[in-house]
């Protein structure tokens, strides 16, 4: 096998502990987005309850200057019978009475339904509100969390990238080129093995030629379907 690819081996396993380092962090901030995702929605749901509620409480604070204006109307026909002065007058100030009186004990009923809706309302809300805080406080840990793990991430990549650029200058700079290319979607995997006339980074067949040019040349070989650098199954561990 070429010898830069051997040393592109040691290379691959300090970009593969990078990958690692990045995915753990990364896995971090998927958790983040995903509870302020339910956050938003969470938070779109207490704002209608709460116009909900809002709106219950105009409604019962309307039916209560109605109700008011209903006792006031009674106190007034009180004394208003009392001022009557024929049989007809005082008939008709009876009829205004049921007809207060009535809408006295509708309006009573309406607000002790509403009274109800908004003690049930009120709940609903609350507990929505607790989880939503319960949610905010998660997050929170997370995110500094995933400050303080970045900051350690970061520091190890440091360290590593400072192992494998040591190793740069033994490279020819043109497989290092292509290795690097490579490296940028493959993730630590540039460079594999072929198993059972597979490649083990696309997992597709390598055509003959290729197995042909692995075991009696000293060339670089490429996987015809991915474009990994390919090695035989038993120099994966130079």
């Amino acid at each position: 096998m070429n010898q830069d690819v051997y040393k592109l081996l040691e290379v691959q396993k300090f970009d593969k502990q990078i990958s690692d380092l990045e995915k753990s962090i990364e896995n971090l901030h998927t958790k983040i987005d995903k509870i302020a995702e339910v956050m938003l929605q969470r938070k779109t749901i207490i704002e209608k309850m709460q116009s909900e509620l809002k709106e219950i409480e105009e409604d019962r604070s309307d039916k209560k200057e109605l109700l008011n204006d209903a006792v006031e109307r009674l106190k007034k026909l009180d004394i208003k019978i009392n001022e009557a002065t024929s049989e007809k007058q005082l008939k008709a100030i009876n009829t205004e009475i049921e007809i207060a009186k009535t809408n006295e004990i509708t309006l009573k009923e309406k607000i002790e339904s509403l009274d109800e809706q908004i003690d049930v309302k009120f709940k609903e809300t609350s507990s929505k509100q607790e989880k939503y805080e319960q949610l905010e406080k998660a997050k929170n840990d997370y995110e500094n969390k995933y400050l303080k793990e970045k900051k350690d991430i970061d520091d190890k990549i440091k360290i590593i990238n400072k192992e494998k650029t040591k190793l740069f200058e033994s490279i020819d700079h043109t497989l290092l080129a292509k290795y690097n290319k490579i490296n940028r979607w493959a993730k630590g995997t540039a460079i594999v093995p072929v198993k059972s006339g597979a490649c083990c980074g696309c997992f597709m067949k390598v055509t003959p030629q290729t197995l042909v040019m692995m075991e009696e040349t000293e060339e670089v070989v490429y996987c015809p379907n991915c474009g990994r650098i390919l090695i035989k199954e038993k120099d994966e561990e130079p």
